[in-house]
């Protein structure tokens, strides 16, 4: 029988940066020309916090890393402040499982604590994020719809 799948923050799992970073560089690492899988595991490093932004969230099955997802002040320079979902990657033996679902449920559970009243998201896979409550925003980025949702009504 199949491990139970646990998600902890990456704070309590450090030795799984690695392994998160370089799941996040190969699937993603075009976007930033020039940046360095060492540099990709460095700065994946400094979302280990319990208490501020950035933060990451590991999924684990045992004690092996099958999933992450992260929640930043911004994505990228000159986004605009959210704070933003991302790096959500299952790996592809995990994949169709929920966890997506499962690790978007935990952010947005800890967001409110961080500060947070709504999330942005650059959707890869829109029709996911749609089903959790994000609208897109009419805006893109990297080619990928923006999606908002509020976390508190009113704000």
């Amino acid at each position: 029988m199949s491990q139970p799948i646990r998600i902890v923050p990456l704070a309590e799992v450090p030795r799984a940066a690695p392994v998160a970073a370089l799941w996040l560089y190969r699937e993603w690492g075009y976007r930033y020309p020039g940046r360095t899988p060492g540099q990709a595991i460095a700065l994946f490093g400094q979302r280990a916090n319990t208490d501020r932004l950035p933060m990451a969230w590991i999924a684990l099955r045992g004690e092996t890393p099958v999933a992450t997802a992260s929640l930043m002040e911004v994505e990228r320079p000159g986004d605009e402040v959210g704070p933003w979902v991302g790096g959500v990657f299952v790996i592809p033996s995990c994949r169709g499982q929920g966890l997506a679902v499962r690790l978007m449920q935990v952010l947005e559970a800890a967001a409110p604590g961080l500060g947070a009243r709504r999330l942005l998201l650059s959707a890869a896979a829109p029709e996911l994020y749609l089903a959790l409550g994000y609208a897109p925003t009419g805006a893109t980025k990297n080619g990928e719809p923006v999606m908002e949702k509020r976390l508190v009504a009113g704000s």
